[in-house]
């Protein structure tokens, strides 16, 4: 069964930790797809225009395989976007593939304030990556539902690698002082490149 991953999140920008993400998951689970999909977080009123955040995304991440699609199925969908619905689409699409859907683990621990969270594992596999600086614990009614059989290791696989540890919110800090020198180590070329001909972030 080929297996399809869908990856979401602001990429408010995308950045390094984004792409060492994608490239270590496309050859740890060969994936023959995996789509990027920005999300428009009704929630939230600090995020960037989504044309930009689409257009960094193709930036950073499609060169790293021809297997990478952009996907603006959320950013176009009337407000709000929830995961359930996300993952239903996909599954429409792909009804005879393993679905695969990767999230932090930080976002694992606060899964049932999520729109029918446990029909989520109806319609993909999670793939949790840890990050070095979320330390929290998961919530007991979460534990409870995926210490079921067929859950840890199968409906739900959590891995201890960590990507290079970075954050957007001190990226876009880094950006709005102007300091572009210091974000080499943090952004594609190309991405720095487009936020400073389009002057973004500096508001």
């Amino acid at each position: 069964m080929k297996k399809i991953a869908i990856f979401g999140g602001t990429f408010n920008p995308p950045h390094i930790g984004h792409q060492q993400i994608i490239k270590y998951l496309i050859n740890k689970i060969q994936l023959e797809k995996l789509y990027i999909i920005p999300s428009m977080p009704w929630q939230k009123t600090n995020i960037l225009n989504s044309m930009h955040r689409i257009n960094m995304c193709r930036l950073c991440f499609n060169n790293i395989s021809s297997n990478i699609y952009i996907d603006d199925f959320e950013i176009n969908k009337p407000a709000p976007s929830y995961t359930i619905d996300t993952l239903k689409y996909f599954k429409n699409l792909y009804p005879n593939n393993e679905l695969i859907f990767i999230i932090g683990f930080d976002q694992l621990a606060n899964l049932n304030s999520w729109k029918e969270w446990q029909k989520l594992f109806n319609y993909a596999n999670f793939y949790i990556i840890k990050r070095a600086d979320i330390d929290t614990n998961i919530n007991k009614e979460i534990m409870a539902f995926i210490q079921q059989d067929n859950f840890l290791g199968k409906k739900l696989i959590v891995d201890d690698w960590q990507p290079f540890n970075i954050s957007s919110t001190i990226i876009r800090s880094l950006i709005a002082s102007k300091k572009y020198n210091l974000l080499n180590n943090y952004l594609d070329k190309n991405v720095l490149k487009y936020i400073i001909d389009n002057s973004l972030y500096l508001n």
